[in-house]
């Protein structure tokens, strides 16, 4: 290399250095679970329902400075903070679309009892996202979901989600989900479930949430002895259950 080129080569490096140094996090996002804990946020003299008003207007609009807010709401370790943070990686809200960032958010809410961050647990397990696919691990979750939450709507979606993943394995229990979830609805509304009411029908049940009357159109492993139940049966029942696949893009429950 000649002389001349030597201090060419020196602002090259250089520049390359700063632009992964300051360029790069500002374009592509921080990981906010290595520096959320900050404390010099312009929002950290703000009392949480001050700071939760803000926040809640910010996201209606989305408002520039969002992020900023949700920092600081978890830097306090604020659970609905880090609900909603985990959901703004999931869609890409502000910031760049990260799985596991979006699923480190969501735990952290659920680990203090959070109902909403059950459900969208469920979802990461069940589809994969930003963790390895678990369904066990997803039906706990929705279950949790089901059995935590004072909101009827999320109850309700909780139990529809159950009653399809159970469809394609074990009807009696994809029944008993259906049934919960077009209770709550009828409590709810007055009316019958569309959703629920057509899956349970695919199942061969005919269900009336007004009465709790149920009647079996067919045969289904709820109206079986468990002396019958063969893998033969299983099989063909299967094949009649719901096969209404989940939308992972809409199947959360949002902010």
């Amino acid at each position: 290399m000649k002389k001349s080129d030597f201090p060419r080569c020196i602002v090259i490096i250089l520049s390359v250095f700063l632009f992964f140094l300051f360029i790069m996090p500002s374009a592509f996002g921080q990981s906010y679970n290595t520096f959320s804990l900050r404390d010099d946020t312009p929002y950290k003299d703000l009392s949480i329902e001050e700071l939760h008003k803000q926040i809640n207007l910010a996201w209606l609009y989305n408002k520039e400075g969002l992020i900023t807010l949700l920092q600081e709401g978890v830097r306090r370790s604020d659970p609905d903070s880090q609900f909603k943070l985990g959901y703004c990686y999931l869609i890409g809200k502000q910031m760049p679309v990260d799985y596991e960032e979006s699923f480190y958010w969501y735990k952290k809410a659920a680990d203090q009892s959070y109902p909403k961050a059950y459900y969208d647990i469920g979802a990461a397990y069940y589809y994969g996202r930003g963790i390895t696919k678990d369904k066990e691990m997803a039906v706990k979750y929705y279950t949790a979901s089901y059995d935590s939450s004072t909101n009827n709507s999320d109850r309700e979606m909780s139990a529809r989600t159950l009653g399809r993943i159970y469809s394609k394995e074990n009807a009696e229990k994809a029944i008993e989900w259906f049934k919960k979830a077009a209770d709550i609805h009828y409590e709810s509304y007055g009316e019958i479930d569309e959703l629920s009411n057509e899956s349970l029908k695919e199942l061969g049940v005919d269900y009336n949430p007004a009465t709790r009357s149920t009647n079996y159109t067919r045969n289904t492993y709820a109206s079986r002895s468990s002396s019958s139940k063969s893998s033969t049966q299983k099989s063909n029942s299967s094949q009649r259950t719901s096969s209404r696949p989940i939308n992972w893009a809409t199947d959360v429950i949002m902010p």
